[in-house]
């Protein structure tokens, strides 16, 4: 199949194809006459309706076709039928490992496949959701770090499985055997599987720690404070460790499960006194404990910015009458 005229769309989503079809007998013998042409075209027609594609144009030769037909994109999943774990597209039948029961009114299918070669059955359901509203009215801030992963407000710590650094060798060394192999090789195809296979392992780990640990955190807090990081400009400075630890993606998980609170950025978290709101402005990186000049408290330099981003989450809502901090406190 080559596509011949220009498909219809609307920018994003690709609603109109035109496809130039040549179809030729075996070794290209001249048989396409009479009885043998007119069967043909009745056929074509049957198979087309069938598939819901429309036939704009049609000539035959003696010993080939031509068809210029007009086709939906997502015609393949317009003819479904699922019954348990097997599905049956436009006439086909094909087994399927069923993950979850299917509890509502089916609206789309879709059928998708990796780089691997799996494929996986998208459903879209419809069906009544029932708000459950929290009643914890909790608050929690957090710090994102890079010697420590999550920093909440109430002096817990969690540590983050580094799956990228743990697997770091073993991929290195298939993505050699990978460039080794001859170009649109067997063996180069086969190379690509296993380092593909791999890197899917060490995402859907990563996936799966950052699904138990947002349901952990949901269940105990109902809001949460985070800082708006930008994850861009710390990853051109500690590159693969930002991409190990997947801030943005825990984030966007976290987000639909829990009330989530951004805070400015510019925000001086780990600089400002937790206790008195004093700001140490020649705080550096390597200073992980510092004791503030004005209240003389001791600081853990990513307990007290969870502290101050609980604060300012809290005041964002007005949740137990907290104020955001405005004044700053100067030394005597």
């Amino acid at each position: 199949m080559k596509c011949v005229d220009k498909y219809k769309s609307n920018r994003n989503i690709v609603y109109s194809c035109k496809y130039h079809i040549v179809w030729c007998p075996k070794y290209r013998r001249k048989i396409l006459v009479g009885e043998v042409e007119k069967r043909l075209k009745e056929i074509i027609q049957e198979v087309a309706k069938e598939c819901d594609v429309e036939i704009i144009e049609m000539e035959t030769d003696k010993d080939h076709i031509h068809i210029l037909c007009e086709v939906d994109p997502q015609f393949g999943i317009n003819k479904y039928k699922i019954d348990n774990n097997i599905i049956w597209l436009n006439g086909y039948k094909f087994k399927f490992w069923l993950s979850r029961e299917i509890d509502g009114k089916i609206k789309t299918v879709t059928v998708k496949r990796d780089n691997i070669g799996d494929y996986w059955i998208c459903i879209a359901i419809e069906k009544e959701y029932k708000k459950i509203s929290a009643t914890s009215g909790k608050i929690v801030g957090i710090d994102f770090g890079l010697k420590t992963f999550l920093t909440l407000s109430d002096g817990t710590q969690i540590q983050a499985p580094r799956y990228y650094l743990q697997t770091l060798k073993e991929l290195q060394k298939l993505q050699k055997q990978h460039s080794k192999k001859k170009k649109s090789s067997n063996n180069r195809e086969f190379a690509r599987k296993k380092l593909a296979k791999l890197h899917k392992k060490v995402a859907n780990s990563r996936r799966d720690f950052f699904h138990k640990l947002a349901n952990k955190l949901a269940k105990e807090y109902e809001y949460i404070a985070i800082e708006d990081l930008n994850l861009k400009a710390m990853q051109k400075l500690w590159g693969k460790k930002i991409i190990d630890y997947a801030f943005s993606e825990f984030v966007n998980i976290l987000s639909y499960k829990v009330n989530v609170i951004k805070i400015d950025r510019y925000y001086p978290s780990s600089k400002t006194c937790s206790n008195c709101g004093y700001v140490k402005e020649d705080l550096n990186l390597k200073e992980r404990v510092w004791i503030c000049p004005v209240c003389k408290t001791k600081h853990d330099r990513d307990i007290n910015a969870s502290i101050n981003i609980c604060k300012v989450g809290a005041s964002t809502f007005g949740i137990d009458g907290v104020r955001p901090i405005i004044k700053q406190a100067t030394i005597a």
